[in-house]
């Protein structure tokens, strides 16, 4: 984008925040921590995730819109060679083993063919075939990364789950959320207090932490305070997503902002990266008052599963 002559600070801004999609939008680790953490139904949690995330590439592109309406040198119109329609084509078809991956995972959980668990499976299997499917030369070699990759990341989150997990247990066996949940209540503090106080503890949180530790500190004390206030667990994991995700982008310590400048350091500042992401923080802050008072934008495709 910068050798488009995009504006840098404007770049960073936008990768900053669409980065972090991926924590909404299904299949999430996230939400599969948030699961785990909480035993909150997984499949309803995947499902809950569609409407939020799509509003919020949506929210996204009417930024992107607005913000190039009023500010044309941070995206100027660039002249680009001709495409014929089956170079389009052949571009086109070139992501649609991913989309396949996803209709195959989402739409067996939806119509209730397998479990989440069993999606999971058979989402490997897909990617295995699709990988086979692309890969021509130094499949083995790559097959072996990937899947010591893969290994390595797993075995961190089991040791992180693991511990938050005991560390749940060991709350509840010393009533630690028994006394919390009694000095919170007998304050006559409302739900809306509640989660305002919890907003406030996960963006501060996020700041100096990545998303799975906060939810592995928090969750096995917030959690029953919350559901006990009222809140539906399904909408509430939604909003911890979105709330991990808005700590992590947010200045001046936000764990994403350090690793883009990082990642970019030939080409911004940290001070550029900050600008950025300034651009943008107001949607995410937007869409999570929107999930907030609109809990059926959660609730209601799970609604239509389960019932």
């Amino acid at each position: 984008m910068i050798s488009f002559k995009h504006d840098k600070c404007f770049t960073v801004g936008l990768i900053a925040a669409g980065g972090t999609l991926a924590m909404m939008i299904p299949p999430s680790i996230s939400m599969i921590i948030y699961s785990t953490l909480t035993d909150e139904s997984l499949g309803k949690l995947f499902i809950a995730g569609i409407i939020p995330g799509v509003l919020n590439a949506i929210f996204l592109i009417v930024a992107i819109r607005i913000i190039i309406y009023f500010r044309p040198n941070y995206a100027p119109k660039i002249s680009l060679p001709a495409i014929s329609v089956s170079e389009r084509l052949k571009l086109g078809l070139g992501g649609t083993g991913m989309i396949a991956l996803f209709v195959l995972v989402m739409g067996g959980i939806y119509t209730g063919l397998f479990t989440p668990s069993q999606a999971g499976a058979v989402g490997s299997l897909g990617a295995l075939v699709i990988f086979f499917f692309y890969v021509r030369h130094q499949w083995l070699q790559r097959l072996a990364k990937a899947t010591f990759d893969s290994t390595t990341m797993a075995a961190s989150l089991f040791i992180i789950i693991i511990a938050g997990i005991y560390f749940g247990r060991f709350l509840v066996k010393n009533l630690v959320i028994h006394r919390i949940s009694e000095v919170v209540f007998g304050a006559g503090l409302s739900p809306m207090v509640l989660i305002l106080f919890t907003c406030i503890l996960y963006i501060v949180m996020g700041m100096f932490l990545p998303g799975t530790a906060i939810k592995v500190i928090t969750l096995p004390f917030l959690y029953p305070i919350l559901i006990e206030a009222g809140f539906d667990g399904t909408h509430l994991g939604i909003i911890m997503v979105k709330l991990a995700e808005l700590g992590t982008t947010t200045p001046p310590f936000g764990m994403t902002l350090f690793a883009i400048a990082a990642a970019a350091r030939d080409y911004v500042k940290l001070e550029d990266v900050y600008k950025g992401i300034l651009l943008f923080l107001g949607v995410d802050f937007l869409l999570l008052i929107v999930i907030m008072l609109f809990p059926q934008l959660s609730l209601w495709l799970p609604g239509l599963m389960w019932g």
